[in-house]
């Protein structure tokens, strides 16, 4: 059996590396990209009142940035250790920063939508280069505590960020959710490139370009469909036109779960026959008999009662 050989790895040289600086600057890092997913929250009243948005958008909004941010967070960090963390890490923070830049001037729900959608991407950099930076800077002694520093920041940020927001929002209107973000990313910019180094995998496996588009269109779908069910019905494929009678699937028809069509009338509200006074009752249901044959509900009213019966004594 052969020894496993360990692969390569670009690191920093001894004795340059400063662990405290290290860890603070990844946590703020950290600390920026997951407070962004809830701090905006807090922010939807102004944001709807401002661009005029609908439920769906209003969701859309939300989401946008955790449906990027989780899509390709596990490419984001393949391309991180292959080609440089630090790198990544920048990139990532520039992205994140010039996005919510632009999302401060946005004067529509849908210039939102895309901007976290774009926010998110640079969030997917952010967050695996932080904790690939630990784990490849420092030496194990040092690793665990700073590990466990960084699962910290990463379960607290989001409550944090959501009290800081709403914080903000008290003094300034709804730009300011993303000002945060601006004034985090740059404050993490200078911190990485005083503090962090550069560290890589240069034979890490290729990026599996076929299993991240297929995990990016499985989300994308769920994560529509969950949406959109509001305004579109679980059930619809699409909205039909107006007066376009809606055709239902085949399989709810074949279970009789399918719902009738709006022309449909049920047999109690067809018009009375020729003769029939309206609301009056046919004659087998008063227990009229018909050709020598009494009907079973014979003595039933109008409303379904059943007369009483003497009482027998023994």
């Amino acid at each position: 059996m052969n020894a496993a050989i360990p692969r390569p790895v670009k690191s920093p040289p001894a004795g340059t590396v400063r662990p405290g600086a290290v860890t603070a600057v990844d946590c703020l890092a950290l600390a920026a990209v997951v407070a962004a997913i809830s701090s905006l929250n807090v922010a939807l009243p102004g944001i709807a009142r401002a661009t005029h948005a609908s439920q769906t958008q209003l969701a859309w909004i939300i989401d946008a940035y955790s449906l990027v941010f989780a899509s390709l967070l596990l490419p984001a960090g393949a391309i991180g250790d292959r080609y440089g963390r630090r790198l990544a890490l920048i990139t990532g923070l520039s992205i994140f920063g010039a996005g919510s830049a632009v999302a401060m001037t946005a004067q529509s729900a849908n210039e939102l939508i895309g901007l976290r959608a774009v926010i998110g991407l640079g969030a997917a950099l952010v967050m695996p280069a932080t904790l690939s930076t630990i784990t490849g800077t420092f030496a194990s002694e040092q690793r665990t505590r700073a590990v466990s520093v960084w699962a910290a920041v990463a379960g607290g940020a989001a409550v944090l960020g959501l009290l800081v927001s709403g914080i903000v929002l008290q003094v300034w209107s709804w730009p300011s959710a993303f000002g945060l973000n601006v004034v985090l990313a740059a404050a993490a910019i200078a911190g990485t490139l005083r503090f962090v180094p550069e560290s890589a995998d240069p034979a890490a496996p290729r990026l599996d370009i076929g299993g991240a588009i297929l995990a990016v269109l499985g989300l994308v779908a769920l994560v529509y469909s969950i949406i959109e069910a509001a305004a579109q019905g679980w059930l619809s494929a699409h909205a039909g036109r107006p007066g376009h009678r809606r055709r239902d699937p085949r399989w709810l028809r074949l279970l009789g779960t399918a719902p009738p069509p709006a022309d449909d009338r049920s047999p109690g509200l067809h018009p009375p026959r020729p003769g029939r006074r309206p609301g009056q009752v046919p004659g087998h249901l008063r227990g009229e008999r018909s050709g020598g044959v009494r009907s079973p509900a014979a003595g039933v009213d109008a409303v379904g009662d059943v007369p009483p019966q003497p009482a027998v004594v023994a």
